[in-house]
């Protein structure tokens, strides 16, 4: 007799086997209970209510009984299929003795030269131990395969004779790609491209760059594994800047409203959508945005072919702000000049939404060829929030000097996380960098055309020197090349920002109050030319970080006025300071910074106001004690006159 090792399959099969068992016992004693026969009533001629009451109960027995076996039987028998189907089965056991077999097979590997187990691993112990985990999971994902593809054939079988040919999502690596769509057409994807909206087979084009389009979106888009509400939206953001998620039917919607006050008078429902499950799937949830509403649009209104760049722009550009792609495509049709095609990404109205000019600068490089896909790829992620708005948006035109473009996408500095960095974390991403493989996107050279752009170029390239000097610790010589980087260009509005940090840095203990002093004039010769330059754009981030450089320095002036006793100076050095600190909340809120970058200014205003209370109460006390002085002066001139008629000299002659 050949011994058999009993499958955990079959040890788990016998709990159902036996419950269908214990049915089946059930449902044949049901089968022999004895029912009155109600037939002797049928030949009762005249029936009274006794007799019918009778022949009801009878009756009902009967049903009750059939009833009862018939569902027994279901049951039994929907429990020994459950079992055979899902549990234990053939298939099963059979699975299970090959993962263990296998397992034992590998851990027998030996290395001839030293002898030792070569195949044995954590795994294969694992296996060895559990063969029926890996059994089922085999089992289980071949069925859920055999179930899809029933599913599929039955929505081809169903589907309408006449509905035109659906065209294939493809997926490939670049190299060698060749898309085909249902009318037979051909574009070889290996190389740069250009797109032809106006062909059958774009939105196919379209499908097979979208990994390499999610490169920019992760650029400009902070990825948020759990929902905020950004100041000034009534929508939850969650994933990489979504604010729209998957409605029943599969739709990439806007439903998920913010528990607002102001929704709720509008009959909307407050729904925070679920935590993100992973940067796939919310990649995907990306992907079938731009295919239901901006690669259609882009169909719809662009009337020449696009270059790759501009189409990675264009997508970018209408996954922030869907609605503005006909104003970009409309400007696109007629540009000509890479000044032109990057300025199309000005739309009308698009400052006024927080950091969209910034994105949209990024959008209009890269789409004119003044930024690669390699250079975003190397860009520290947001890194543009890090520039001013003026620094890019210059008398209505985007800012495309080589100096400044290393600056904001974080080129020139030393950097901390770069976006190729969060775009292998991703399925398609790393996908998206085998396609870029040994590819170079064209570059158009940064021209300088007039003498403002020299000076603004050569301006960004001082910054860049007194940056470096700043982080070095050299501060003196770092003050000294940011004021020359401004009399290059007097908007340079990142150099009075800079400038203003250095000499608050300074503030050593001779000169203290004369270096936070400077950094008060800088701040505001900076909001002055601001205010007074009608060609730049209002920057209220620039704004908040300039007001709260400057009730920092007037928060120091006030603490070495305190220490030194002066506590008229301290005082009204403080009343300043909150001043600046309110000013540069106003601003943030305006701008839509951060939540943490407001809640600093707010922890400002409220660290100086217990500073002035610790300062009034001292000076109550001091009050306090003066008063009850002259109160007593008073009483003893009013008690002399009462008693000599004048008040007591202090001569007792």
């Amino acid at each position: 007799m050949v011994y058999r090792k009993v499958t955990t399959a079959e040890k788990v099969g016998r709990v159902p086997q036996a419950m269908a068992d214990v049915i089946e016992n059930v449902r044949n004693n049901l089968k022999n209970v004895k029912v009155p026969d109600n037939v002797h009533l049928k030949n009762i001629k005249n029936w009274n209510f006794s007799d019918y009451l009778q022949w009801t109960a009878e009756s009902s027995g009967q049903v009750l009984k059939l009833s009862g076996v018939a569902l027994l039987w279901m049951s039994e028998y929907l429990t020994r299929a459950t079992n055979k189907i899902f549990i234990d089965n053939s298939l099963v056991r059979e699975l299970e003795v090959i993962a263990e077999d296998s397992a034992k097979s590998a851990e027998n590997n030996v290395d001839k030269k030293t002898g030792k187990k070569i195949g044995e691993t954590k795994m294969s112990r694992f296996v060895k131990k559990h063969p029926w985990v890996v059994g089922y999971l085999t089992y289980w994902t071949m069925l859920v395969a055999s179930f899809g593809g029933a599913v599929a054939i039955g929505d081809a079988v169903l589907s309408d004779d006449n509905e035109a040919p659906k065209k294939e999502i493809v997926k490939e690596k670049r190299s060698g790609l060749v898309i085909e769509d249902a009318d037979g057409a051909e574009i070889d994807a290996s190389k740069s491209i250009e797109l032809n909206p106006q062909a059958s087979n774009f939105i196919n084009q379209c499908i097979a760059l979208e990994n390499i389009t999610c490169i920019p979106i992760i650029y400009t888009e902070t990825y948020r594994a759990e929902p905020v509400v950004q100041q000034s939206e009534n929508v939850w953001t969650h994933g990489f800047g979504m604010t729209w998620s998957p409605d029943k039917k599969g739709n990439m919607t806007i439903r998920d409203y913010a528990d607002t006050n102001a929704n709720r008078r509008n009959g909307l429902t407050p729904h925070k959508p679920k935590k993100s499950a992973n940067m796939d799937v919310d990649i995907e949830q990306t992907q079938s945005f731009l295919r239901g509403h901006v690669y259609p649009k882009i169909q719809k209104y662009m009337k020449r072919p696009i270059t790759e760049s501009e189409f990675y722009a264009i997508c970018v550009a209408g996954y922030q702000l869907e609605g503005h792609i006909d104003d970009i495509c409309k400007n696109l049709n007629n540009a000509k000049k890479p000044q032109e095609i990057a300025d199309a990404f000005i739309t009308p109205n698009y400052a006024k939404y927080g950091g969209t000019p910034k994105r949209r600068w990024v959008c209009g490089l890269l789409a004119a060829g003044y930024v690669t896909m390699q250079d975003i790829l190397n860009a520290d992620v947001d890194n543009f929030y890090r520039a001013d708005l003026n620094t890019v948006v210059r008398n209505g035109h985007f800012v495309t000097n080589q100096q400044t473009i290393d600056y904001v996408l974080g080129l020139a500095g030393p950097g901390e996380k770069k976006t190729s960095s969060v775009v292998r974390q991703t399925a398609d991403g790393r996908l998206a960098l085998q396609q870029m493989d040994g590819f170079t996107m064209q570059k158009t050279v940064a021209t300088v055309e007039s003498e403002t752009d020299k000076q603004i170029s050569e301006s960004m390239s001082l910054l860049l020197q007194a940056d470096e000097k700043y982080r070095a610790g050299e501060l003196e010589k770092a003050v000294q090349i940011y004021e020359q980087a401004i009399e290059k260009d007097l908007d340079n509005m990142e150099a009075y920002s800079s400038l203003a940090l250095a000499y608050k840095r300074l503030g050593d203990k001779k000169n203290s109050i004369n270096y936070y002093e400077k950094c008060i004039a800088v701040v505001k010769k900076g909001n002055a030319r601001m205010n007074a330059n009608k060609s730049l754009l209002l920057d209220r981030g620039v704004k908040a970080s300039s007001y709260y450089n400057a009730g920092q320095a007037r928060e120091e002036i006030a603490k070495i006025y305190r220490d030194k006793g002066d506590k008229a100076q301290a005082i009204m050095n403080y009343n300043m300071a909150i001043k600046n600190y309110q000013t540069a909340q106003e601003n943030a809120e305006m701008a839509d910074l951060s939540s943490a970058r407001r809640k600093s200014y707010q922890d400002a205003v409220n660290r100086v106001m217990q500073q002035l209370e610790i300062l009034n109460k001292k000076n109550d006390k001091r009050q306090a004690l003066n008063k009850g002085v002259r109160e007593i002066y008073q009483k003893n001139a009013k008690s002399d006159i009462f008693l000599y008629g004048k008040e007591f000299n202090g001569n007792m002659a």
